[in-house]
């Protein structure tokens, strides 16, 4: 087969290098053979420095930047990680801009694909594009093996081409040394700004939507999708789609590697939520994986615990159809805005950067912390990396700060406040602890703009101090 390493040392222009990167992508595709590690790697690094010839970033010095970068990140220095990944990629930019300036990376690396949580960015990218905050521009996607059976991937297909993940053995997906060429989920290009943090655009786009924009900001689910699923339903007898049904869908985590068990809930601090929910006609469907405790037999419960080979490729129809989602932050709980689903997110956190805005319909209750006996207020939460990263249980220990998961009242009560918006359809005007909110957070240079619940909110004055 042709190696077209050569060929793309000596070509800098970039309008030349994409169009050769497509075609190299087709040869790996039609030979399907792993790729020596001195060549590049489909979804992963390119271990040879030397491709594209002389630079001001070496290979080593760029992976270091975009490690260094995700590390700040990761320990809560968010503004200064964000900066560094800025000009790290401006860099780049100015070497590797078009003869008019733009920048169009044609391909979205593995990491939008490579969990389910991250597969919504996708749509939100499509939104942002429909709506003119991004270029309309062909892209192509690489499609990790845990994502190809997706169902949202087929409405997602009108706008992005997938390609295949020849190399799923590896986790790397920014792509230092290519990176003109990919796009990753933590920076975006836009041409009126240049490079912006991706969740400042996401944002963006929720916040400037009025009520009468946000049907445009909806996805359909396939409809042979949604045959087969009420199909399995009706054979399961669990609902009798009567116009007076409805249901809620709830999602706790409760398993995951060390780094993010922060995000885990105990199942017993949702029974009074269940217990309400059929206090009020209503049902609930519990979707999560295979390996999780079961919930005790009740006549208005689904489990999915119960079926997970029948009902694992439910998950989504039960988020698009539900009255209100109730999640912790999870991957699941990035879906909602999809459908227009209202939403609650149970022990949310990060909080400065990944709650959005209140035209998605979703609802935060966050995660308290205290530190020497002493809860922290929203502005000392903002002030601390728990209030910008997931940080681990041992991250806290050392920063001295203790976690207070919601209590089973506070679940509940969340689901009282949310429960009548989600049966108009309509957000009210902002109540004063709202606002308030919005105070404390105007104080930085950007942060999240999602509502928290009223409820927590009233029962901690505090929190607003």
């Amino acid at each position: 087969m042709i190696d077209f390493r050569n060929m793309l040392i000596k070509v800098k222009n970039f309008t030349y290098i994409k169009y050769l990167n497509y075609i190299y992508l087709f040869f790996m595709f039609l030979f399907q053979r792993k790729i020596p590690s001195s060549q590049i790697k489909v979804g992963v690094e390119i271990h040879n420095s030397g491709l594209l010839g002389t630079r001001d970033w070496s290979h080593e010095q760029a992976l270091f930047e975009v490690r260094k970068s995700h590390e700040l990140l990761n320990n809560g220095r968010y503004f200064e990680g964000i900066n560094r990944l800025i000009t790290f990629h401006q860099s780049h930019y100015q070497l590797f801009a078009d003869s008019n300036g733009e920048f169009y990376p044609p391909i979205l690396s593995r990491e939008w694909t490579n969990a389910f949580g991250h597969i919504p960015n996708i749509g939100s990218l499509i939104k942002l594009r429909e709506r003119g905050y991004l270029e309309k521009i062909p892209s192509r996607a690489i499609l990790s093996s845990s994502a190809k059976d997706n169902p949202i991937l087929e409405t997602f297909g009108q706008e992005i081409s997938f390609i295949p993940d020849l190399n799923s053995s590896s986790s790397w997906s920014q792509l230092p040394s290519f990176i003109h060429l990919f796009m990753g989920q933590n920076i975006i290009w836009t041409k009126a700004s240049g490079f912006i943090p991706f969740e400042w655009m996401v944002d963006k786009l929720y916040k400037e939507s009025s009520p009468t924009d946000l049907s445009t900001l909806k996805f359909n689910l396939p409809t042979k999708y949604v045959n087969e699923s009420e199909a399995l339903l009706r054979e399961l007898g669990f609902f009798s789609f009567s116009e007076e049904e409805w249901f809620i869908t709830l999602h706790v985590r409760n398993s995951g590697d060390e780094k993010y068990k922060i995000r885990n809930a105990e199942l017993e601090t949702f029974q009074e939520l269940i217990d309400e929910v059929g206090r009020k006609g209503g049902k609930v469907v519990r979707i999560c994986n295979e390996s999780t405790p079961t919930l005790p037999t009740r006549d208005f419960v689904l489990d999915c615990a119960k079926f997970p080979d029948r009902l694992r490729k439910m998950h989504l129809y039960f988020i698009a159809k539900c009255r209100l989602f109730v999640g912790t932050m999870s991957g699941p709980y990035s879906y909602p805005k999809l459908f227009g689903t209202p939403s609650i997110v149970v022990n949310a956190t990060n909080i400065g950067r990944a709650c959005l805005p209140s035209s998605t319909f979703q609802e935060y209750l966050p995660m308290r912390f205290s530190k020497n006996g002493k809860e922290l207020s929203l502005s000392a939460l903002l002030q601390s990396p728990a209030g910008w990263a997931d940080c681990s249980r041992r991250d806290l220990a050392t920063l001295n700060l203790q976690p207070i998961p919601n209590s089973s009242s506070e679940i509940k009560m969340a689901f009282l406040s949310c429960f009548e918006n989600s049966g108009r359809g309509q957000k009210g005007e902002l109540q004063s602890s709202q606002i308030r909110v919005n105070e404390i957070r105007s104080k930085y240079p950007w942060t999240s703009s999602g509502d928290i619940c009223e409820s927590f909110l009233t029962s901690n004055q505090s929190w607003l101090s």
